[in-house]
């Protein structure tokens, strides 16, 4: 039993050193995904597209959604500000992680993950949209 626990350990912590930054194929699959669990409208997912995302429980889910599938969040730790600062900084080469920490903390406010991960998504595109577009749209080389 020690022994399978140890492997267990050992797999995970390979496993989360094996994040990568996301693109364009991942937003693509990641959104695919998440339209299939929550029965996206083919005309709110339109809206997304041109990254219209109004504060209603859908979009909130889906947000959320799309930040489980990118490995930015999770149920269990919040947000994993690492890979945040990873995916925006790396690309970019600006130091978004004091903004990063501001929109991730969580408030009173945030009563549910869907509104704490939707107010933190809304709060840092509102300061750094070109810089959450030009990386989630751009293609892999």
């Amino acid at each position: 039993m020690k022994y399978f626990a140890v492997v267990l350990l050992l797999v995970a912590a390979v496993s989360a050193d094996e994040w990568t930054p996301k693109a364009l194929p991942d937003l693509l699959a990641a959104r695919k995904e998440c339209v299939s669990k929550l029965s996206v409208p083919t005309e709110t997912l339109e809206q997304y597209k041109t990254w219209n995302f109004p504060d209603d429980e859908l979009t909130r889910s889906y947000i959320t959604c799309i930040f489980k599938e990118f490995g930015l969040f999770c149920d269990h730790e919040g947000f994993h500000t690492d890979r945040l600062i990873t995916q925006f900084q790396t690309a970019h080469g600006v130091d978004i992680k004091p903004k990063i920490d501001e929109c991730v903390t969580r408030t009173d406010a945030d009563t549910t993950n869907e509104i704490w991960v939707f107010r933190a998504f809304k709060c840092f595109t509102a300061q750094h949209f070109s810089l959450v577009r030009s990386q989630l749209t751009k293609k892999t080389e």
